[in-house]
Protein backbone atom coordinates (compact mmCIF):
# COMPACT_ATOMS: atom_id res chain seq x y z
CA UNK A 1 0.00 0.00 0.00
CA UNK A 2 3.14 2.62 0.80
CA UNK A 3 4.38 2.12 -2.58
CA UNK A 4 0.84 3.01 -4.29
CA UNK A 5 0.98 5.55 -2.43
CA UNK A 6 3.98 6.85 -3.17
CA UNK A 7 3.60 6.54 -6.72
CA UNK A 8 0.17 8.51 -6.81
CA UNK A 9 1.77 11.22 -4.97
CA UNK A 10 4.22 11.16 -7.14
CA UNK A 11 1.64 11.27 -10.28
CA UNK A 12 -0.47 13.98 -8.26
CA UNK A 13 2.71 16.47 -7.75
CA UNK A 14 3.51 15.79 -11.83
CA UNK A 15 0.56 17.11 -12.87
CA UNK A 16 0.82 20.04 -10.23
CA UNK A 17 4.69 20.51 -11.65
CA UNK A 18 2.71 20.48 -14.86
CA UNK A 19 0.43 22.74 -14.16
CA UNK A 20 2.76 25.34 -13.18
CA UNK A 21 5.02 25.10 -16.64
CA UNK A 22 1.41 25.52 -18.13
CA UNK A 23 0.56 29.18 -16.69
CA UNK A 24 4.17 29.88 -18.62
CA UNK A 25 2.77 29.39 -21.71
CA UNK A 26 5.06 25.93 -22.49
CA UNK A 27 2.30 23.03 -22.05
CA UNK A 28 -0.71 22.61 -21.89
CA UNK A 29 -1.46 19.22 -19.79
CA UNK A 30 -5.21 19.41 -19.80
CA UNK A 31 -5.08 20.16 -23.23
CA UNK A 32 -3.09 16.83 -23.78
CA UNK A 33 -6.52 15.38 -22.19
CA UNK A 34 -9.01 16.84 -23.35
CA UNK A 35 -9.86 19.26 -25.97
CA UNK A 36 -10.32 23.02 -25.12
CA UNK A 37 -10.96 23.79 -28.33
CA UNK A 38 -14.25 23.45 -30.54
CA UNK A 39 -14.17 19.99 -31.36
CA UNK A 40 -13.60 18.80 -35.39
CA UNK A 41 -17.40 19.41 -36.26
CA UNK A 42 -17.74 22.32 -35.10
CA UNK A 43 -13.93 24.22 -36.55
CA UNK A 44 -15.35 22.32 -39.29
CA UNK A 45 -18.33 23.76 -39.79
CA UNK A 46 -16.17 27.59 -39.21
CA UNK A 47 -14.38 26.79 -41.66
CA UNK A 48 -17.19 25.74 -44.18
CA UNK A 49 -18.56 28.85 -43.71
CA UNK A 50 -14.97 30.89 -44.42
CA UNK A 51 -14.85 29.03 -47.71
CA UNK A 52 -18.55 30.16 -48.69
CA UNK A 53 -16.91 33.58 -49.49
CA UNK A 54 -13.49 32.39 -50.07
CA UNK A 55 -13.43 30.91 -53.09
CA UNK A 56 -10.50 28.27 -54.06
CA UNK A 57 -7.43 29.81 -55.46
CA UNK A 58 -5.54 28.39 -58.31
CA UNK A 59 -1.49 28.90 -58.71
CA UNK A 60 0.24 28.54 -62.01
CA UNK A 61 3.02 26.43 -62.90
CA UNK A 62 6.02 27.25 -65.16
CA UNK A 63 6.44 23.50 -66.40
CA UNK A 64 4.74 20.14 -65.59
CA UNK A 65 6.95 19.18 -62.84
CA UNK A 66 7.71 21.67 -60.29
CA UNK A 67 9.03 21.61 -56.67
CA UNK A 68 6.90 22.60 -53.34
CA UNK A 69 8.23 23.44 -50.34
CA UNK A 70 6.80 21.95 -47.44
CA UNK A 71 8.25 22.42 -43.57
CA UNK A 72 5.65 21.02 -40.26
CA UNK A 73 5.69 21.17 -36.45
CA UNK A 74 7.87 24.45 -36.27
CA UNK A 75 6.79 24.84 -32.77
CA UNK A 76 7.27 28.50 -32.50
CA UNK A 77 8.38 29.30 -28.91
CA UNK A 78 10.69 32.37 -28.95
CA UNK A 79 13.42 31.45 -31.16
CA UNK A 80 12.86 31.82 -35.07
CA UNK A 81 15.52 30.95 -36.57
CA UNK A 82 14.80 28.04 -38.36
CA UNK A 83 11.65 29.20 -39.71
CA UNK A 84 13.74 32.38 -40.92
CA UNK A 85 15.80 29.97 -42.73
CA UNK A 86 13.06 28.55 -44.19
CA UNK A 87 11.50 31.64 -45.16
CA UNK A 88 14.58 32.98 -46.28
CA UNK A 89 15.23 29.65 -48.59
CA UNK A 90 12.05 29.93 -50.20
CA UNK A 91 12.16 33.18 -51.00
CA UNK A 92 15.63 32.90 -52.57
CA UNK A 93 13.97 29.97 -55.27
CA UNK A 94 12.73 31.32 -58.12
CA UNK A 95 11.70 28.21 -59.98
CA UNK A 96 8.90 26.75 -57.26
CA UNK A 97 5.04 26.58 -56.90
CA UNK A 98 3.79 29.67 -55.23
CA UNK A 99 1.97 27.39 -52.73
CA UNK A 100 3.86 26.81 -49.83
CA UNK A 101 2.70 24.44 -47.23
CA UNK A 102 2.96 24.50 -43.53
CA UNK A 103 1.36 21.22 -42.30
CA UNK A 104 0.51 22.21 -38.58
CA UNK A 105 1.95 22.75 -35.42
CA UNK A 106 2.75 26.36 -35.95
CA UNK A 107 3.60 27.45 -32.78
CA UNK A 108 4.39 25.91 -29.26
CA UNK A 109 1.44 26.75 -27.25
CA UNK A 110 0.05 29.89 -25.67
CA UNK A 111 0.59 33.55 -27.20
CA UNK A 112 3.07 32.08 -29.28
CA UNK A 113 1.64 32.35 -32.55
CA UNK A 114 1.78 36.66 -33.44
CA UNK A 115 5.62 35.96 -33.33
CA UNK A 116 5.02 32.80 -36.22
CA UNK A 117 3.02 35.11 -38.12
CA UNK A 118 5.78 38.18 -37.62
CA UNK A 119 8.34 35.78 -39.49
CA UNK A 120 5.49 34.05 -42.15
CA UNK A 121 4.98 37.86 -43.22
CA UNK A 122 7.89 37.79 -46.05
CA UNK A 123 5.42 35.00 -47.88
CA UNK A 124 2.75 36.88 -47.40
CA UNK A 125 4.13 39.94 -48.66
CA UNK A 126 5.88 38.48 -51.43
CA UNK A 127 4.01 38.48 -54.95
CA UNK A 128 5.09 34.85 -55.82
CA UNK A 129 4.32 32.96 -52.94
CA UNK A 130 1.56 32.12 -50.70
CA UNK A 131 2.05 29.98 -47.30
CA UNK A 132 -1.02 27.44 -46.69
CA UNK A 133 -1.67 26.81 -43.59
CA UNK A 134 -2.81 23.55 -41.62
CA UNK A 135 -3.95 23.28 -37.93
CA UNK A 136 -2.09 20.82 -35.75
CA UNK A 137 -2.85 19.67 -31.84
CA UNK A 138 -0.56 22.15 -30.70
CA UNK A 139 -2.52 25.29 -32.43
CA UNK A 140 -5.95 24.40 -30.34
CA UNK A 141 -3.86 24.42 -27.02
CA UNK A 142 -5.14 26.69 -24.54
CA UNK A 143 -8.31 26.67 -26.54
CA UNK A 144 -6.54 28.68 -29.26
CA UNK A 145 -8.49 27.68 -32.43
CA UNK A 146 -10.01 30.95 -32.08
CA UNK A 147 -6.67 32.38 -32.49
CA UNK A 148 -6.13 29.98 -35.36
CA UNK A 149 -8.93 31.44 -37.11
CA UNK A 150 -8.78 34.57 -36.79
CA UNK A 151 -5.74 34.99 -38.50
CA UNK A 152 -6.50 32.27 -41.44
CA UNK A 153 -9.92 31.48 -41.37
CA UNK A 154 -10.23 27.95 -41.98
CA UNK A 155 -7.97 24.98 -41.30
CA UNK A 156 -10.41 22.53 -43.98
CA UNK A 157 -10.05 24.22 -47.72
CA UNK A 158 -8.60 23.31 -50.70
CA UNK A 159 -6.30 24.55 -53.74
CA UNK A 160 -5.50 23.91 -57.15
CA UNK A 161 -1.99 24.00 -59.38
CA UNK A 162 -2.31 24.02 -62.77
CA UNK A 163 0.44 23.55 -65.74
CA UNK A 164 1.46 24.97 -69.17
CA UNK A 165 -0.49 21.99 -70.55
CA UNK A 166 -3.34 22.52 -69.12
CA UNK A 167 -3.18 19.57 -66.56
CA UNK A 168 -4.74 20.23 -62.77
CA UNK A 169 -3.59 18.64 -59.26
CA UNK A 170 -5.72 19.15 -56.12
CA UNK A 171 -4.31 19.88 -52.98
CA UNK A 172 -6.56 19.29 -49.83
CA UNK A 173 -6.01 20.34 -46.63
CA UNK A 174 -7.76 18.67 -43.78
CA UNK A 175 -8.27 19.54 -39.85
CA UNK A 176 -6.91 16.69 -37.68
CA UNK A 177 -5.73 18.70 -35.20
CA UNK A 178 -7.45 16.65 -32.46
CA UNK A 179 -6.37 13.32 -34.53
CA UNK A 180 -10.11 12.42 -35.61
CA UNK A 181 -11.56 14.02 -38.85
CA UNK A 182 -15.23 13.63 -38.37
CA UNK A 183 -17.75 12.44 -40.78
CA UNK A 184 -19.22 15.78 -41.87
CA UNK A 185 -15.32 16.66 -42.92
CA UNK A 186 -14.95 13.28 -44.56
CA UNK A 187 -17.99 13.51 -46.78
CA UNK A 188 -17.03 16.84 -48.00
CA UNK A 189 -13.93 15.58 -49.47
CA UNK A 190 -14.81 12.86 -50.69
CA UNK A 191 -17.19 15.22 -52.75
CA UNK A 192 -14.18 17.39 -53.35
CA UNK A 193 -12.36 14.63 -54.76
CA UNK A 194 -15.01 13.06 -56.98
CA UNK A 195 -16.52 16.62 -58.42
CA UNK A 196 -12.47 16.81 -59.05
CA UNK A 197 -12.00 13.63 -60.54
CA UNK A 198 -10.83 14.82 -64.10
CA UNK A 199 -7.37 16.64 -61.88
CA UNK A 200 -4.07 14.92 -62.24
CA UNK A 201 -2.64 14.79 -58.86
CA UNK A 202 -5.23 14.35 -55.60
CA UNK A 203 -3.10 15.44 -53.03
CA UNK A 204 -4.32 15.17 -49.14
CA UNK A 205 -2.35 17.64 -46.64
CA UNK A 206 -2.98 17.49 -42.81
CA UNK A 207 -0.90 16.76 -39.47
CA UNK A 208 -1.94 13.68 -37.45
CA UNK A 209 0.30 10.64 -39.38
CA UNK A 210 -1.86 7.87 -40.51
CA UNK A 211 0.67 4.93 -39.28
CA UNK A 212 2.75 5.46 -36.42
CA UNK A 213 5.66 2.77 -35.34
CA UNK A 214 5.57 3.95 -31.30
CA UNK A 215 2.75 5.83 -28.71
CA UNK A 216 5.49 8.80 -28.69
CA UNK A 217 2.29 11.42 -29.57
CA UNK A 218 0.04 10.05 -26.82
CA UNK A 219 -3.56 9.47 -27.85
CA UNK A 220 -2.67 11.88 -30.63
CA UNK A 221 -0.83 9.21 -31.91
CA UNK A 222 -2.89 8.44 -35.16
CA UNK A 223 -6.93 8.39 -35.77
CA UNK A 224 -9.39 5.86 -34.42
CA UNK A 225 -9.09 2.38 -36.54
CA UNK A 226 -12.27 2.54 -37.90
CA UNK A 227 -11.87 6.17 -39.11
CA UNK A 228 -8.36 4.96 -40.60
CA UNK A 229 -9.73 2.36 -42.81
CA UNK A 230 -12.90 4.96 -44.11
CA UNK A 231 -9.92 7.68 -45.14
CA UNK A 232 -7.96 5.29 -46.36
CA UNK A 233 -10.49 3.26 -48.68
CA UNK A 234 -12.03 6.79 -49.55
CA UNK A 235 -8.84 8.04 -50.41
CA UNK A 236 -7.87 4.79 -52.92
CA UNK A 237 -12.14 4.65 -54.40
CA UNK A 238 -11.43 8.99 -54.97
CA UNK A 239 -7.96 8.34 -56.80
CA UNK A 240 -6.06 10.31 -54.42
CA UNK A 241 -1.89 9.49 -54.96
CA UNK A 242 -0.11 11.58 -52.23
CA UNK A 243 -0.87 11.97 -48.33
CA UNK A 244 1.08 14.93 -46.62
CA UNK A 245 1.48 14.73 -42.87
CA UNK A 246 3.60 15.66 -39.77
CA UNK A 247 3.34 15.54 -35.97
CA UNK A 248 5.76 12.76 -35.29
CA UNK A 249 8.61 15.06 -36.38
CA UNK A 250 10.41 12.18 -37.91
CA UNK A 251 10.44 10.74 -41.85
CA UNK A 252 7.98 7.84 -42.36
CA UNK A 253 7.28 6.82 -46.03
CA UNK A 254 4.72 4.23 -46.46
CA UNK A 255 2.75 2.80 -49.77
CA UNK A 256 -1.05 1.83 -48.71
CA UNK A 257 -3.83 0.86 -51.11
CA UNK A 258 -1.68 2.38 -53.92
CA UNK A 259 -1.11 5.88 -52.16
CA UNK A 260 2.10 7.57 -50.77
CA UNK A 261 1.82 8.37 -47.56
CA UNK A 262 4.80 10.51 -46.60
CA UNK A 263 5.36 11.98 -42.69
CA UNK A 264 7.81 15.28 -42.87
CA UNK A 265 10.60 15.88 -40.43
CA UNK A 266 10.29 18.64 -38.30
CA UNK A 267 11.33 22.41 -38.32
CA UNK A 268 11.04 22.39 -33.74
CA UNK A 269 14.09 24.11 -32.77
CA UNK A 270 14.18 22.23 -29.76
CA UNK A 271 14.74 19.29 -31.87
CA UNK A 272 17.86 17.79 -31.96
CA UNK A 273 17.96 18.46 -35.78
CA UNK A 274 15.42 20.72 -37.84
CA UNK A 275 14.22 20.30 -41.38
CA UNK A 276 12.64 21.18 -44.08
CA UNK A 277 11.66 19.99 -47.51
CA UNK A 278 10.78 20.28 -51.22
CA UNK A 279 8.40 18.14 -53.11
CA UNK A 280 9.37 17.59 -56.65
CA UNK A 281 5.75 16.72 -58.17
CA UNK A 282 5.95 15.07 -61.50
CA UNK A 283 3.72 14.85 -64.96
CA UNK A 284 2.79 11.06 -64.04
CA UNK A 285 0.26 10.30 -61.42
CA UNK A 286 1.72 9.17 -58.16
CA UNK A 287 5.52 10.43 -59.53
CA UNK A 288 6.57 12.38 -56.67
CA UNK A 289 10.22 12.96 -55.04
CA UNK A 290 10.79 14.05 -51.52
CA UNK A 291 14.27 16.24 -51.13
CA UNK A 292 14.83 16.64 -47.17
CA UNK A 293 17.21 19.72 -46.12
CA UNK A 294 18.42 19.74 -43.30
CA UNK A 295 18.89 23.13 -41.08
CA UNK A 296 20.41 21.94 -38.47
Amino acid sequence: MEKYLKISAAVVFGLIAGAVACTRGNLDIAGLFCNQSPDVNKRFAKSREYNETHPAVTYSSLSEDYRMFVCTDIHIDSVTTELDVFVNAVLADTDHCPAVLFLGDLQNAYGNLPLFIKHVQPLVDSPTDEPMMVVGNHDLYYGQWSEFAKYFGTASYYFYVTTPSGAKDIFICMDSASAVMGLAQRQWTEKILRDNADCRHKVICTHTHFFKRDGSQGHTSNYPLEETHALCSMFANCGVDMVMTGHDHSVENTIYKGIYFRTFPALCHNDPESWYSIVHVGAEVGNYRVEDIKVR
